[in-house]
């Protein structure tokens, strides 16, 4: 809960999203983490289990798209890529802070 309200008060005003998108879109985010808890449970090899991943996102960008106009779902692919950019960007920090 804690995270999809992260994502969500970072989301909805990037992409404009109303009340009706932005529940829809909470929910979708509530499956897709859920499911990454079972992935990571699995008695995989960890190749298979970042293909499980790979396979997730997809699937939960596509389901994000279908409730997105036009104009959404070119600032959805913005939001997602900047996030992504800042997540290495701390990851690097992280490492580079690190005393290990």
């Amino acid at each position: 809960e804690v995270t999809v309200s992260k994502i969500m008060q970072k989301m909805t005003p990037a992409i404009n999203l109303d009340e009706l998108q932005a529940i829809a879109i909470s929910n979708v985010i509530k499956e897709s983490i859920n499911t990454q808890g079972r992935i990571l449970k699995q008695n995989v090899t960890q190749e298979e289990q970042m293909e499980n991943f790979k396979i997730l996102a997809e699937t939960t960008d596509r389901k994000i798209l279908e409730f997105l106009n036009k104009d959404q779902k070119e600032k959805y692919l913005i939001f997602k890529d900047e996030s992504k950019n800042q997540k290495k960007t701390s990851l690097k920090e992280n490492k580079n802070n690190s005393f290990f």
